[in-house]
């Protein structure tokens, strides 16, 4: 009898496995470029290519979820200027009042100021012109209140890259299942790994009961040439991520009675270019092979991600984020080693 792995996932909301206090990639990620500080910070992440790959993703693996975590909107007609002004005055003040014009004149211009629009004009005249430009913008991020909100375009954009990617012959098998097969989307796992308490949430894994293997995937969306994405693989780090979910489903499947035969391929990575709609599946190797790409990459930049994970689980449960661990270690004094 097939044992699905749903039933060794953890079965747990995404609003909730965000709030999670285990170690994730994107929080390594960030501590490996910002510091320490980054483990403590609560600052959102955003950009317009983090924003349509959820999209994409929410499309392919969850689309039950649209409603609950986007808003369709015509927001292509407000500037960035505009936009960016409006959403700093909804995100600092919260309480939504019913009109953009309803808040203080010290409010409006400092938001003004910050962005520097239109600093030759008298502040009434700058203030009327945002009250003017922003208050449409400002009646949809009301009504999207804790949803991402798109374009129309983002949208359909979003749905050609889905329609491709099911479609498409390097990539359609990806999502069609023979009866011995079964896909699952969105399955997120917790483990420790080396008494550190970590969490992945997959975007799609394959698994074959008949041959005995388990296929991960990740889904990348891209705007670069699809055929260069070993460079977005050095600069996003994925190498933290393909390490951490790597491990952490080799833990759980081997673990279990059921799955415990069952073959993890390789991690492989889904890259679709969003503007040409050509895709490709990149295959990274395995983790533990000492002659991967992985390790030369590890070894030439100083990506870790094991070291990363233990250094991030020292300052949470030290509470120190000024500096390294290696600067606290060392007292404050460190020899100074060049790469020549």
């Amino acid at each position: 009898m097939r044992k699905s792995l749903k039933d060794i996932s953890w079965d747990i909301s995404e609003p909730n496995y965000r709030l999670d206090k285990s170690l994730s990639y994107s929080k390594l990620s960030q501590f490996f470029k910002n510091g320490p500080k980054a483990l403590i910070s609560n600052e959102k992440i955003d950009s317009l290519s983090l924003r349509f790959g959820s999209l994409v993703d929410c499309l392919l693996t969850a689309t039950e979820e649209f409603d609950d975590r986007f808003y369709v909107a015509d927001i292509d007609r407000f500037s960035a200027t505009i936009r960016s002004m409006v959403e700093g005055i909804s995100f600092l003040h919260k309480d939504y009042k019913s009109e953009l014009c309803e808040f203080e004149d010290e409010i409006l211009l400092a938001f003004l100021d910050e962005e520097g629009y239109q600093t030759n004009w008298k502040p009434e005249t700058r203030i009327k012109k945002l009250i003017e430009l922003g208050s449409d913008y400002y009646t949809v991020l009301k009504y999207s209140t804790g949803k991402i909100v798109i374009s129309p375009q983002e949208f359909s954009e979003a749905q050609q890259c889905v329609q491709t990617l099911k479609t498409h012959p390097f990539t359609y098998q990806i999502f069609e299942c023979n009866e011995d097969e079964e896909i699952f989307y969105q399955l997120k796992f917790k483990d420790e790994v080396a008494g550190v308490p970590a969490r992945i949430m997959t975007d799609c894994i394959k698994v074959n009961h008949k041959e005995k293997w388990i296929q991960p995937y990740d889904l990348k969306t891209t705007g670069k040439n699809e055929e260069e994405f070993e460079k977005s693989y050095v600069d996003w780090n994925y190498s933290i991520q393909k390490g951490l979910y790597s491990r952490v489903m080799t833990q759980i499947f081997k673990n279990d009675d059921y799955y415990k035969d069952y073959d993890i391929l390789s991690f492989k990575f889904i890259v679709i270019n969003k503007n040409n709609l050509t895709p490709l599946v990149w295959d990274v190797g395995s983790e533990d092979n000492d002659g991967s790409n992985d390790y030369k990459l590890q070894t030439k930049l100083g990506i870790n991600w094991w070291k990363l994970l233990e250094d991030a689980n020292w300052h949470l449960q030290n509470g120190k984020f000024d500096y390294s661990r290696k600067s606290y270690e060392n007292n404050g004094i460190n020899p100074i080693v060049l790469k020549l």
